[in-house]
């Protein structure tokens, strides 16, 4: 349950941070912890990766938020990869951010 913890305090930290490379070493870490524990980063951190997505970020940012959200939804662990798509296309933001691309 630490990892749960942990996740927590990396999406607080991805919402709260002025600076571009806390948001970025928060994103990174959160990747690290997907590999493990998809399903659970998907359920903590989700809300605050696609405010980062909806906002005005650096490109460094956009880059490795994708990466953890291409890696949430692709995830080998199917049912974690599912339950992360339904967070995502249950958002309002997500239709927002999906045609801005």
């Amino acid at each position: 349950m630490a990892h749960i913890v942990t996740i927590r305090q990396l999406a607080n930290r991805l919402e709260s941070a002025t600076a571009s490379s806390e948001r970025v070493d928060s994103l990174q870490e959160l990747q690290a912890l997907a590999r493990s524990h998809p399903e659970e980063v998907g359920e903590h951190a989700m809300p605050q990766l696609l405010d980062l997505l909806h906002e005005q970020a650096g490109y460094e940012e956009y880059m490795e938020a994708l990466d953890l959200l291409f890696r949430l939804i692709k995830h080998k662990n199917a049912s974690a990869a599912a339950t992360n798509t339904v967070l995502v296309l249950g958002d309002p933001k997500s239709a927002v951010v999906s045609t801005s691309f």
